[in-house]
Order: structure tokens, then sequence, then C-alpha cells
């Protein structure tokens, strides 16, 4: 049964997308309704398409902000062992650096113009042609000539 679209509807999913940054098939389970119906809504009137779009553009730069504070954060870098000596607690670091990693990709993905991977081309050598053109008939009637 298709759920039946509501402006307050709308709006509980767009915020669950800019605010706790989940994605649009989170937001829509969570109002159990398809991410599928939810898109079919977009295709259909174009000022949703819109507001949805901001959506994501906000949502990745959330994502932005929190690679900052995950990447800043030191508080469990260290570990005290049994024998009361400080050492690195590498799961700690390594899972930062994969929290880290996942946003990055996903900010890719999600706005490649704004995070992606910037090519430059820079292509300011010269490209020639030359074209040699031969006359046919006056090359025949030399030829008989001989």
């Amino acid at each position: 049964m298709a759920a039946k679209r509501s402006k307050a509807l709308i709006d509980r999913i767009l915020k669950s997308i800019t605010i706790d940054c989940l994605s649009l098939r989170k937001a829509c389970e969570k109002e159990k309704i398809t991410h599928g119906a939810f898109l079919l809504w977009c295709n259909q009137d174009k000022e949703l398409a819109n507001h949805y779009a901001r959506a994501r553009d906000i949502r990745a730069d959330i994502l932005a902000e929190e690679i900052l504070e995950i990447a800043d954060d030191k508080e469990h870098d260290t570990v005290i062992d049994d024998n009361g000596n400080e050492k690195p607690n590498t799961e700690w670091i390594t899972r930062s650096k994969l929290r880290v990693d996942a946003r990055k990709w996903l900010m890719a993905k999600m706005q490649p113009k704004k995070y992606g991977d910037k090519i430059e081309v820079d292509n300011q050598g010269e490209v020639g042609l030359t074209v040699k053109v031969i006359n046919f008939a006056k090359k025949d009637d030399e030829d008989k000539n001989e």
C-alpha cells in the first residue's frame, strides 16, 4: 500500500536526511514508506526535488564537519595497560580512520563536484595536422607521357 503524501511526512523525511544525516532509504524506513515512493514524488514535483537536493547538500556539509571532529578527537588515542604504561589504542585509531574514509567516500559520491577528486587537464601543447593533396589526374597524365 502506497504511503499518503503529506507536507508533514515530507518534512520529517527531509529533516531525517539533514539533521540526523540518514540516507534516504533509512529516513523513509523510519516513516514506513519506500524510498522509491519518495523518489517518485520527487520526479512528479520539481520543488520537492529541489528540497531533497538541498537536504543532500546539507547532509554532505555536516559529514565534512564530522570528519574534522573525528580526525581531531584524541581522547581515546591511548590506553593504559595492566602495568600502567601508556600505549596507542590502535583499535580506536583504526576505527577513526575508517569513519573518516567512509565519510570522505560518501561525500565524493553524493557531491562529486564539491567533494570529489578534481581532475585537471592542462593541454597547452599544440596539435598540428599536415595534409598532402595529390592531384591524381595530373599524376596519371605524367605517367602516360613517360
